[in-house]
């Protein structure tokens, strides 16, 4: 899965990706916020998007479409729903272990196999956005040499930069609620401030 992920995964993100480097969206939101003062620039947003228990939230059958989405073999996709649906749990309460008991969605913490078949399901909505970039409902507002750059990734985490008009963040919500009916994954509303909508103006 390693060895295809780059050329799955939209360049928006970096996180767990063969060959990329988080930090370099990292300084990419650095440049981008940079110049979002500048009185000669239209009216614009930045809006920071937490994905809520992430990992904990994927719902299985849309992983399994997702990956058949991609054109991983039937072979190859049925290795990994044993990996990831026959797993039990227990609990540790007062020292003593009570369980076990299957699980009903979600991806494991700590397994190495996990961080790439989340960033397959975020690619989902990364591609749900740029269909709406593509019919032009979600207008970017930078550019950096000619390609549009509005929303980088840092594996559950998004910033998306567009016009501070009110069909633009209308698109945004429309497409995150959209993509949670679809994958079980949620912005985390209970963190205000990550999820906010700012305007600078000078």
């Amino acid at each position: 899965m390693q060895l295809v992920l780059h050329l799955i995964i939209d360049y928006s993100q970096n996180a767990f990706v063969p060959g990329r480097n988080i930090s370099d969206n990292i300084l990419l939101a650095q440049e981008l916020l940079a110049g979002y003062n500048q009185a000669r620039l239209p009216p614009r947003s930045t809006i920071k998007v937490d994905i809520q228990k992430a990992y904990d939230s994927v719902e299985w059958d849309f992983l399994f479409e997702v990956l058949k989405l991609f054109n991983f073999p039937a072979r190859f996709i049925g290795w990994i729903e044993q990996c990831v649906t026959t797993a039990s749990f227990s609990i540790s309460l007062n020292g003593s272990i009570y369980g076990y008991f299957p699980g009903a969605r979600g991806l494991r913490q700590g397994d190495p196999m996990s961080p790439y078949l989340f960033v397959l399901v975020m690619e989902i909505w990364t591609t749900l956005l740029r269909h709406r970039v593509q019919m032009i409902q979600f207008p970017v507002s930078l550019e950096m040499q000619g390609t549009p750059y509005s929303k980088p990734c840092f594996a559950d985490d998004g910033l998306l930069f567009c016009k501070a008009h009110i069909p633009s963040v209308q698109v945004i919500k429309d497409t995150l609620t959209e993509f949670a009916n679809m994958s079980g994954l949620k912005v985390n509303a209970s963190k205000k401030s990550d999820y906010y909508f700012k305007i600078w103006t000078t």
